[in-house]
């Protein structure tokens, strides 16, 4: 459903770790065929969790789509 539509660049801060193991991930799928770029690995690995929340906390139905500043963003405060 996704592989056809164009895409929309996003970003999001993550541990350098997490960067690195992605990469890693990604070359060993690339390697096998299984994806064609680090955006498709990535788009299928947010696509998967997508499908989990959305069993679990909605339904399986998608969720409200929200705007790029429609969130709030940078560190949350302890309270």
């Amino acid at each position: 459903r996704h592989s056809c539509e164009p895409l929309f660049r996003s970003s999001f801060r993550v541990p350098k770790e997490l960067a690195d193991e992605v990469r890693g991930a990604y070359v060993l799928s690339f390697s096998r065929g299984d994806v064609r770029s680090l955006s498709q690995w990535v788009v299928e690995a947010i696509v998967h969790k997508l499908e989990t929340e959305r069993d679990l906390f909605n339904d399986g139905h998608p969720f409200e789509p929200r705007t790029k500043h429609s969130i709030a963003t940078g560190r949350r405060s302890r309270k």
